[in-house]
């Protein structure tokens, strides 16, 4: 959803880390050399570039590059065995693991943060500030076909047992494309239940608006009935220039704070992760290395320096036992 970020960008962003503070992975002494390349979730980018930049900074030999277009197109690429890691905001799929299978790529599963799908409007549009999945689906599934208003979706979203009052305001659902994993989660999480128990197409409405690239979905919100959804990571630095919607659970209304996504209380929370290619890293030194930084516990507690929402002491070190396990050969991290 972004354009890749080039090894002189990676410098421009490791100088920032390390002025800022943020730590380096444990080993790196700068006489690596080699090329790694990381591939995959745009949401992860920031997470990834302010490690990765700070990687390169202290491995002048070591050629880093990031291109993150979506997760569905990092995993191609990643079970091809062309790029070593991938970042990802989802976990990878039955299809997709069978096709790393069918290229010998195995590969370590590694959570690094946690986020979740926010779903916004326009400022402007102060009529919604809650709404249940129930709600989402009847706004923005197959069956919201030809509404042209919130309204237009209260048949739908009543039979499915939402009270809520939707306004008579104009609505344009605009979405990522359909290489994000932001994208294939909320269909998952949030059509795919209704459709089922309605015996109807787990999709988005027709008329639905993708975009490729983050500050398009930043742009829709000039429209004052737009419905967009992007994850945690992305939303949070636009600030008051999107209304984020808070998701019904029960009685209450959940907002997408960190303290909700951390706890799984916001009902689309969701980890985000790494999948590093254990081959290539047992023959790869900066491959190794390069890991060992993403997944290093100093990154991992802070976020990135404040980028995601971290993980709690306990899940930070199961990631690192499973990528020590993974290098050692003491256990099969893939199916």
């Amino acid at each position: 959803m972004v354009a890749p970020f080039v090894r002189t960008s990676l410098r421009a962003i490791g100088a920032l880390a390390a002025i800022a503070g943020l730590p380096l992975a444990v080993g790196c002494g700068g006489d690596l050399e080699g090329r790694v390349s990381v591939v995959g979730s745009a949401t992860v980018l920031p997470y990834a570039s302010a490690v990765a930049g700070a990687f390169a900074a202290a491995n002048p030999l070591v050629d880093v590059s990031l291109r993150m277009d979506g997760t569905a197109s990092g995993f191609t690429v990643f079970c091809d065995g062309t790029a070593p890691i991938a970042a990802a905001s989802r976990p990878l799929n039955d299809v997709e693991a069978l096709a790393c299978r069918a290229t010998g790529v195995t590969y370590a599963q590694l959570p690094v943060a946690k986020d979740a799908l926010v779903v916004f409007t326009s400022p402007e549009n102060t009529q919604v500030s809650c709404l249940s999945l129930q709600d989402l689906y009847a706004l923005t599934s197959t069956e919201a076909a030809g509404g042209k208003t919130w309204k237009s979706a209260s048949a739908v979203a009543r039979a499915l047992g939402s009270q809520t009052t939707l306004p008579a305001v104009g609505i344009s659902v605009v979405t990522p494309d359909t290489m994000s994993g932001s994208r294939q989660l909320f269909v998952e999480k949030v059509i795919e239940p209704s459709a089922q128990m309605r015996k109807k197409a787990a999709d988005l409405r027709p008329d639905h608006r993708d975009v490729s690239r983050e500050m398009e979905l930043l742009a829709a919100t000039d429209e004052k009935g737009v419905l967009a959804f992007a994850g945690y990571a992305t939303v949070a630095p636009w600030g008051d220039k999107v209304r984020k919607i808070s998701i019904r659970v029960g009685e209450d209304c959940v907002e997408p704070t960190p303290s909700n996504i951390a706890s799984g209380r916001y009902p689309l929370s969701r980890p985000l992760f790494f999948y590093a290619n254990v081959r290539a890293a047992q023959k790869s030194g900066a491959v190794t290395a390069l890991t060992d930084a993403l997944i290093d516990e100093g990154a991992m507690a802070s976020g990135g320096d404040g980028v995601v929402i971290p993980l709690s002491p306990e899940q930070i070190a199961a990631t690192q036992r499973t990528w020590e396990s993974a290098l050692s050969g003491d256990q099969s991290v893939s199916p």
